[in-house]
């Protein structure tokens, strides 16, 4: 859960414009599903019905030029003549660089990250007209842990105005039984193998004005029927939402 909501964070904080200097401030609520009964309590404030977990997200960050400092960490950013754009964040529990580029809704470039709330994990990830590929390998003590993710994704203009667009993404993921352990906080072995998922993704930032911004996501998961056979809590679609209003001023 806490990879997820950090990268939420960091999405968050690249959907407003070049233009974003000042400070950001918002508040937002993710639902996650629950597959044990004894999961940890996340760090931001929840709130658990049956199953389900809904968290809110707290946002402040401060973007200068260059650096940036929020909840995600300290952040450093540059674009080249090119247009390459790199950035980098250092905080806790995660850790991201990235080198893209951009032409109009068509993205390229690749990723490096590093999570380490719950042992250390890193992902790489490259993408280009669409099309990505992410690698997340474990270490030390997550040395088993292994997770391979491609997805297609593509915006959806729903009016002539750029602030309004829905980008849609599919996926297919497979995931060893080490890495699903650590990630669920499971405390029950799952038989060793890897287990595929595949699942669709609908994002949208909408400009409510020129300071006011709301980013809404929902996420439907096909579960690989194995691991739901092993695990009760776990249905076999999970539909997940993040929802964020965020003011620059």
């Amino acid at each position: 859960m806490k990879p997820l909501v950090y990268s939420l964070l960091f999405i968050t904080s690249v959907c407003f414009a070049e233009d974003d200097l000042g400070w950001q401030v918002g508040l937002g609520v993710v639902s996650s599903d629950l597959l044990t009964e004894d999961a940890d309590r996340p760090i931001f404030p929840a709130v658990r019905d049956d199953n389900k977990q809904y968290m809110l997200i707290p946002n402040l960050k401060w973007q200068g030029e260059h650096w940036s400092v929020g909840a995600e960490g300290i952040g450093w950013r540059t674009r080249f003549e090119n247009d390459l754009k790199l950035q980098s964040t250092v905080g806790y529990p995660s850790s991201r660089i990235s080198l893209s580029g951009e032409r109009g809704w068509l993205r390229y470039g690749g990723f490096l990250s590093a999570s380490y709330s719950d042992g250390t994990t890193t992902t790489a990830g490259v993408n280009a007209a669409g099309l990505s590929y992410e690698l997340t390998t474990g270490y030390n003590d997550r040395a088993d842990d292994r997770k391979h993710k491609v997805s297609f994704g593509a915006p959806v203009f729903i009016s002539q105005s750029r602030s309004t667009v829905v980008i849609g993404t599919a996926y297919v993921q497979s995931e060893n039984a080490p890495f699903i352990e650590n990630n669920n906080d499971l405390t029950t072995s799952v038989q060793p193998g890897d287990y595929r998922h595949a699942g669709i993704t609908l994002f949208s930032p909408l400009s409510l004005s020129d300071s006011l911004r709301l980013i809404l996501s929902g996420t439907v998961q096909w579960n690989d029927q194995d691991l739901v056979q092993q695990l009760p809590l776990m249905p076999d679609v999970q539909f997940n939402t993040f929802a964020l209003l965020s003011y620059q001023f």
